[in-house]
């Protein structure tokens, strides 16, 4: 069964779903309706439609404007969409916000003791090798 128009995005409707559309929002004749299936304007198609095409494909003045103006309402963004859109931007700015790296306040003698021992380390480590090894050097 196909998905009613207003629940997939305009450029994906069929054709009986503009078929539809134009009978039930637009409220034209079911004879015009008859020329768009004729045409074949699916969603795609229908965006890209004027009032000169729609009057190329036979639909008389009043109808092909009605038709052109429901198209641009098709085009613009609803209320809905903007607030959805607007409220993603803020929640990813807070998101952005969160992240930012906070800058450390730190003195540089908070980290002279934890240098000092790793420095004491070294040397340690350093006089035991010597210690160790030259005994063991002599010898040979």
């Amino acid at each position: 069964m196909a998905q009613e128009p207003d629940t997939k995005p305009v450029v994906q409707w069929t054709i009986r779903e503009v078929y539809l559309w134009a009978q039930n929002e637009v409220r034209i004749r079911e004879q015009l309706c008859k020329l768009l299936k004729e045409q074949e304007v699916d969603g795609a198609a229908l965006l890209e439609s004027t009032v000169e095409s729609f009057e190329r494909w036979g639909i008389p003045g009043g109808p092909a404007l009605r038709l052109a103006k429901a198209v641009a309402s098709l085009k613009e963004p609803t209320a809905s969409t903007t607030d959805v859109l607007l409220s993603k931007i803020e929640e990813l700015e807070n998101k952005i916000k969160e992240l930012e790296v906070q800058p450390r306040v730190t003195t540089r003698s908070s980290h002279l003791p934890f240098n000092r021992r790793k420095a004491n380390r070294h040397l340690d480590l350093r006089y035991r090798r010597t210690t160790i090894l030259t005994p063991v050097i002599s010898t040979f």
